[in-house]
């Protein structure tokens, strides 16, 4: 018998080491935030930007998430 330990990163997946859970997350944050950005970068009006956001909450609410998975101390 053997103790087997995981880090589970916020999307479930588990990962050998903590680098690669990190890693990991930084992949998902990166492209979530260029998903989100390259969106923005296409609005040219003031009124529309504040519309973008406000339909958009829950995508820059997952963006924290994922976020606080890569600065989160593991312990």
């Amino acid at each position: 018998m053997r103790e087997v330990i995981r880090i589970e990163t916020s999307d479930g997946v588990l990962h050998k080491d903590i680098a690669t859970a990190t890693r990991h997350a930084e992949e998902r944050y990166d492209s979530e935030l260029t998903r989100l950005a390259s969106r923005l970068v296409r609005i040219n009006k003031y009124v529309e930007f504040i519309d973008f956001i406000e339909k958009h909450l829950d995508e820059f609410v997952n963006l924290s998430l994922l976020k606080r998975d890569i600065d989160q101390e593991v312990g």
